[in-house]
């Protein structure tokens, strides 16, 4: 039996939704994983618990350790926003958005130019949005189609990870940007097999 062009234009367009969903839950979890890693970091350089955080942000002590402890995977915005005020930090810095007062950061040309080409995010639509996201999934198959990446399931989800954390670090930089940072680190981690040798 064959399939017309539209039935499989949909069938595409449901699999990519699919994708999307995938990685957008999967986006979701890494930025709570990361907020977690900061928060505990952070206690740990000030030598607080649970309890010294609750008393100074005034977040519940059950709260914190709840979030903490990955007992859950949310935190209130709000509960955020004291936190870091605590803290002495930015929302940003403590959700891993911006780097930490001291941190050296990453190479300033290249966050300059990442920087340099982001739109102003509330001017595009959902469906903007979904189309940028789809630029990316479709970007890193190119990439795995070149061989630059290996076409298992890890190695795949591994590259969307990278792609999409890219993505929500630097507010949909182009998507050239990211696939150029993609192919530096193919080209940087070969120079480092190279030297090795």
């Amino acid at each position: 039996m064959f399939m017309d062009k539209n039935n499989i234009a949909t069938m595409h367009k449901k699999q990519c939704i699919i994708e999307i969903d995938s990685v957008y839950a999967g986006l979701h979890n890494g930025a709570m994983k990361k907020l977690r890693e900061n928060l505990q970091n952070e206690m740990d350089k000030r030598g607080w618990n649970d309890q010294r955080l609750s008393d100074k942000s005034g977040v519940s002590q059950t709260t914190i350790w709840r979030f903490r402890t990955a007992k859950t995977n949310d935190l209130r915005q709000e509960n955020v926003d004291k936190i870091a005020n605590a803290l002495k930090l930015t929302e940003s810095q403590l959700r891993g958005l911006d780097a930490m007062p001291g941190d050296e950061g990453q190479d300033a040309e290249k966050l300059n130019e990442l920087l340099n080409s982001l739109p102003k995010i509330k001017e595009l639509t959902a469906s903007e949005v979904e189309a940028y996201w789809l630029d990316v999934i479709i970007m890193c198959k190119v990439l795995i189609s070149e061989g630059l990446y290996p076409d298992t399931e890890d190695s795949r989800r591994a590259l969307f990870w990278t792609a999409f954390d890219l993505m929500a670090k630097f507010n949909y930089p182009s998507i050239t940007l990211i696939e150029s940072l993609l192919r530096d680190k193919v080209r940087n981690s070969e120079k480092k097999h190279e030297d090795q040798l």
